[in-house]
């Protein structure tokens, strides 16, 4: 299903069929019978298609680079885009909404969907009907529609009824158009009609004409590019009862064993006379189509599959993309939303393989018999899912001075840009940027540096994701998930007096111009951000080699501060001194007393450790640590319990920062000693 406002399919009521008179059914095996002499007699098509003639649950793409599976090969076309960026837009409020509603792999319960529907498109018997905020309402109730119309068998009867009365109750007549492909193709086509009660001759010739062509040529488009046939015989008709904002509905035709064997599609005749909306709404539903075809009815409503697909096939084949020009705000105005909440938006995602060189329909049927991290691979041609990502996020940047790839492109494409500004000036030597993203969200950054004095500059991820961050002539360079990297801009302070780079790291790259892009993205979700510091060189070039010391009572408050503090009445003395050697070796130590007030009673303990460290320079990680205690007072003294740290070094002063099983950040302070 396609709206004005927003883009949807429905996954139709099925046609289920009705007995015929025994007289009928005669005629019908009569004539089964001499169309089956007539298969077995007719010369093959001229045309050869090696796509079988029974239909399949699931079908198997070509792979890139393999033989295509049609005689007619598609390649990869450049997409068709206009010669600009139209004017952007904010994202859709209630499509983003709407995505909150759906499951981590991006379905909507059938629960959901009728209070979505209920409260957007009819209301239904026993139903509490739900709004969303926003003004695209008949939008996502189009979205719900499609979920409600695939599990009518799982509805009360009054229920399903009211759902085929809202969404088809003015369609009363049809037109067909046999499948295109092979002989037994067309064989198959006509004994769907046969089986099937065959549809009533339309009104409205003249405007039914226009889209039986219209639906026929951009069928032929789409069997070009994706090299395939649609096997299905079409049935199109006008529905003047369609909601002003519904530009079609799609849904498959089933046989009494709920075999797929035709597909339908009612137009709403608001659209004709719109070039744009007419094309890119007859290759979105004519996509489902296909969807239907090789996909079968196997419940599978993820919704950046399902919509995100029709959506840019409608675009890709259009002459004219600019109906689609609507969803890419959201895609491009909302980088953070999960991949997985996404629908109509996900144009956005099939555009980016397409810009990477991967042809979307060598992939995009297949990857419903795949789990999403492997559907996302599968588009990007056997990239890792890791990969794809950094791909999507850089072009969502979307600043192309810096490479093409930092640059988003697309058939019906906007100028929405939501990229931040990270700026670092003299005043204010130390900024971050951070937000929480769904799976496969970014944050795009604009980098900007003025460190005044400061000859260095480092720059880290943090939180839950990797990174990549460019200036001009140096990059991409990829981050590692709590890495950083550190930069120069005066050529004869980016070493330590010694000819050493900073904190024990690689040399600084030196900067020709103070401005670049990043970005952080989030493979599984959670907390990203990016952080820009300006460093001088005595602090950049502090050692950290050497015996650093604070007290057990520090100690024990800094890792106590996430579970409530420091016990009242608790009090504790003695010192931990920790030692990091030249040879990546470290050892730590302490002894201390420990007593509650009112109480005689004295606590000693103390205890040794030992082990490996390696200095990133911003980030340790500790290896082969081995303890010896007579007494640690439990949980108190842990260097780090995930062999990770971050740390840093301000004059005589280190502070170690590391994250506990429990998901509690713990910083230590200990000072140079001597």
């Amino acid at each position: 299903m396609r709206t004005r406002q927003d883009g949807s399919t429905v996954t139709g009521p099925p046609d289920r069929r009705w007995g015929w008179p025994a007289t009928g059914q005669s005629l019908v095996r009569l004539l089964v019978l001499g169309l089956l002499v007539l298969a077995s007699c007719t010369r093959p098509s001229p045309q050869p298609s090696p796509i079988p003639d029974t239909q399949p649950t699931a079908t198997t793409v070509a792979s890139e680079g393999g033989p295509r599976p049609s005689a007619e090969p598609s390649g990869t076309h450049a997409p068709a885009a206009p010669a600009h960026p139209l004017p952007g837009g904010p994202p859709n409020e209630t499509l983003l909404a709407f995505g909150e509603l759906l499951d981590e792999e991006g379905r909507l319960s059938l629960e959901t969907a009728l209070a979505v529907f209920a409260g957007s498109v009819a209301p239904l018997p026993g139903v509490v009907p739900q709004q969303l905020p926003g003004d695209d309402a008949a939008a996502v109730g189009e979205l719900a529609a499609r979920v409600l119309l695939s599990n009518l068998d799982r509805l009360p009867p009054e229920v399903a009824q009211a759902v085929e009365q809202a969404v088809y109750g003015g369609i009363e007549d049809w037109i067909e158009i046999p499948p295109s492909g092979t002989t037994s193709d067309r064989l198959s086509g006509t004994l769907a009609g046969v089986l099937a009660p065959p549809p009533a001759r339309a009104q409205g010739r003249a405007d039914v004409e226009h889209v039986r062509a219209l639906v026929e040529n951009v069928r032929g488009r789409i069997e070009e590019r994706a090299g395939r046939r649609l096997r299905l015989p079409l049935r199109v008709g006008l529905n003047p009862r369609l909601g002003s904002d519904t530009d079609a509905v799609a849904s498959p035709v089933l046989s009494g064993n709920s075999r797929v064997i035709a597909c339908r599609i009612a137009f709403n005749p608001a659209i004709l006379g719109n070039a744009s909306a007419e094309e890119v709404t007859a290759a979105h539903e004519v996509w489902h189509c296909f969807q239907f075809d090789y996909v079968g009815l196997a419940g599978d409503e993820r919704s950046w599959l399902v919509e995100g697909q029709a959506e840019w096939v409608g675009a890709a084949i259009a002459t004219d993309p600019s109906d689609s020009a609507r969803w890419w705000n959201t895609w491009l105005g909302a980088p953070h939303v999960s991949l997985w909440r996404r629908s109509y938006d996900a144009i956005g995602l099939y555009a980016a393989a397409e810009a990477a060189g991967h042809d979307p329909f060598e992939a995009m049927l297949e990857m419903f018999r795949l789990r999403n991290q492997e559907a996302v691979s599968r588009l990007f041609g056997g990239r890792s899912y890791e990969e794809a990502l950094q791909i999507v996020a850089q072009s969502l940047v979307r600043s192309p001075e810096f490479g093409p790839e930092w640059e988003a492109s697309g058939p019906g494409i906007t100028t929405t840009r939501a990229t931040a500004t990270l700026a670092l000036r003299p005043d204010v030597p130390d900024v971050e940027a951070s937000l929480d993203a769904g799976p496969f969200g970014s944050l795009p950054l604009d980098v900007s540096i003025d460190p005044g004095d400061r000859p260095l500059v480092q720059v880290t991820v943090f939180g839950e994701g990797s990174g990549s961050v460019e200036f001009p002539e140096h990059g991409p360079l990829r981050l590692a998930p709590g890495a950083g990297i550190w930069f120069c801009l005066r050529p004869a302070e980016c070493t330590c007096p010694d000819g050493s780079p900073p904190r024990g790291g690689a040399d600084p790259t030196l900067l020709a111009e103070p401005r670049g892009v990043a970005t952080v993205f989030a493979p599984a979700g959670g907390t990203i951000g990016l952080r820009v510091r300006a460093v001088d060189r005595d602090e950049a070039c502090s050692r950290l080699v050497g015996t650093w010391t604070a007290s057990v009572m520090e100690i024990l408050a800094a890792n106590l501060a996430p579970y409530g503090g420091v016990p009242a009445g608790m009090d504790c003395s003695g010192d931990i001194v920790m030692t990091f050697r030249d040879d990546g070796t470290f050892e730590r130590s302490w002894q201390g007393d420990c007593q509650m007030s009112g109480s005689h009673r004295v606590i000693r303990g103390a205890g040794r450790q030992t082990g490996t460290y390696e200095d990133l320079g911003d980030e340790l990680i500790f290896r082969d640590v081995r303890t010896v205690v007579t007494a640690d007072f439990g949980f108190s003294f842990a260097v780090t319990d995930n062999g990770r740290a971050t740390y840093r070094i301000e004059g005589d002063r280190l502070a170690i920062q590391f994250t506990t099983p429990d998901g509690a950040t713990i910083v230590q302070i200990y000072r140079r000693a001597g």
